[in-house]
């Protein structure tokens, strides 16, 4: 039973950072939603920009602003879900936006069946408003996900705005979150589809903007530090998704072994130093050959290019660090 008038009701949660520039489109699109069942919330996690200013300029009988000291994404989310109301809740980064239809199209999908997580796609714009691609670009994996992420890692997802979870399957996942983690969209995303109750539209509903100060670094260069801050994020879902197989009595024996080759990559590619010390350079260098020796869906050549770099990078890195070394 759905909780009000036997529709699908929607909570957007948007979370705003110092988004001046974006936030008032992403709150508009919000509130133009043609589904009727919608509420919008506001969740300002210390701005320091004016863009709180810009929220609370906004009133509807469905609308309000909640105001907190920051703490990251995560926790801006946390701090409202126990008092949302409605069935599903989409998280929109204040950066985003979505299309005035996109709620109506999820309900659609939704029918009467309440997966636990619709997924869209989102297309990517630049600052000049200009389209630059969709995301997720592969197809949807919409059968076998579970087994595709024991062996492989992540599937191809939307970010954090292209997704609406049920409210009950999401507070579920947040309370297997570590105390500080800043991103849930990988490991929700995940969890969902290993679950299979969960419904993928090829459809655009919404966008996804680039603009260089992206946290998934999307259209930013990427340093060391940079790479080193998403990895450290990918770990994080990994580890929160191990965490909530293991109540399941489905997760494999160590976190690490659903971690992906391309995070396994890129996590050889930013240590050094005190940075991602916990890793030996042998356990990555086998972690990461032993994943994409097994990844036939990336291809031969995709597959040998990549063991190669990894192979390249772990005997001549160590040495580097070597030569650092006071």
């Amino acid at each position: 039973m759905f909780l009000t008038q036997n529709k699908p009701s929607f909570t957007i949660v948007v979370t705003n950072y110092n988004y001046v520039e974006f936030v008032a489109s992403a709150i508009k699109s919000a509130l133009n939603q043609t589904w009727p069942a919608v509420e919008i919330v506001v969740v300002d996690d210390g701005s320091t920009d004016g863009s709180l200013t810009v929220a609370r300029g906004f009133a509807a009988a469905n609308y309000r602003v909640v105001a907190k000291e920051n703490g990251g994404q995560n926790s801006a989310i946390a701090a409202v879900l126990p008092s949302i109301a409605t069935d599903y809740v989409i998280a929109l980064d204040a950066d985003d936006r979505l299309a005035p239809g996109a709620c109506a199209a999820i309900a659609t999908a939704i029918g009467a069946d309440r997966p636990n997580a619709v997924m869209y796609r989102l297309e990517c714009r630049d600052r000049a408003e200009r389209p630059i691609g969709l995301l997720p670009e592969e197809p949807f994996r919409r059968t076998g996900a579970a087994g595709h992420i024991a062996a492989h890692g992540g599937i191809p997802a939307p970010p954090t705005s292209g997704n609406a979870y049920r409210t009950d399957f999401l507070r579920e996942l947040f309370a297997f979150l570590d105390d500080g983690s800043f991103s849930f969209d990988g490991y929700a995303s995940w969890a969902a589809a290993w679950t299979g109750d969960v419904v993928c539209l090829d459809a655009v509903l919404g966008v996804y903007r680039v603009h260089g100060a992206n946290v998934s670094a999307l259209g930013a260069r990427v340093d060391r530090v940079r790479r080193a801050r998403v990895v450290g994020f990918a770990l994080a879902h990994y580890r929160h998704l191990h965490a909530w197989l293991a109540t399941r009595g489905e997760a494999p024996a160590r976190w690490q072994d659903l971690v992906d080759a391309y995070t396994w990559r890129d996590l050889i590619a930013c240590k050094g130093g005190a940075v991602f010390s916990e890793f030996a350079w042998t356990e990555l260098f086998v972690a990461a050959v032993r994943k994409f020796g097994r990844a036939g869906h990336l291809g031969r050549w995709r597959r040998t290019k990549n063991i190669l770099a990894v192979a390249l990078a772990c005997a001549v890195l160590p040495l580097r660090d070597l030569a650092w070394r006071p």
